[in-house]
């Protein structure tokens, strides 16, 4: 049991580690102006190109991290990827009720872009399900056995 739920934090820090990587990387290579709308913290469609790519990256790696460190029978990714729905949901209901940042400034920080990034509606209440599907599919990719040679 410990280990299960040892290979589902892992699985999943991997999944938050990827993530800020993945994100700082592609803001910094774009750039505010092409992350974000003119003078605006509405993100662009470059933007939502790299989220929904960071985000099946990232889910895949936690599933597939989860699956190899937990038991072969082990429901661990099962358990990580209602993990990710609920936390999804729930940031997905926090972000419903954000007010408006404002006007985008020329210095903008990387920090400062992801706290006032506006996603699109969809893609909030999509990212638990791209999430959940994600490390499931992960785990089935990290409980594949190669076979032996003789």
């Amino acid at each position: 049991m410990f280990r299960s739920i040892l290979a589902g934090v892992i699985g999943y820090l991997a999944m938050a580690l990827a993530i800020m990587v993945l994100f700082t990387g592609a803001f910094l290579a774009l750039g505010a102006d092409r992350a974000f709308q003119p003078g605006t913290f509405d993100t662009a469609p470059s933007w939502l190109a790299v989220w929904g790519i960071a985000s099946i990256a990232a889910s895949l790696l936690g599933g597939f991290i989860c699956a190899k460190l937990a038991a072969p029978s082990s429901k661990a990714p099962v358990g990580l990827a209602v993990a990710v729905v609920i936390l999804g949901l729930v940031t997905a209901f926090a972000n419903a009720s954000r007010p408006d940042p404002g006007p985008r400034d020329a210095n903008l920080s990387t920090l400062e872009a992801g706290a006032k990034a506006i996603q699109p509606a969809w893609t909030v209440w999509a990212q638990p399900a791209i999430g959940a599907l994600g490390v499931l599919a992960g785990a089935r990719l990290g409980r594949k056995t190669v076979p032996a040679r003789a």
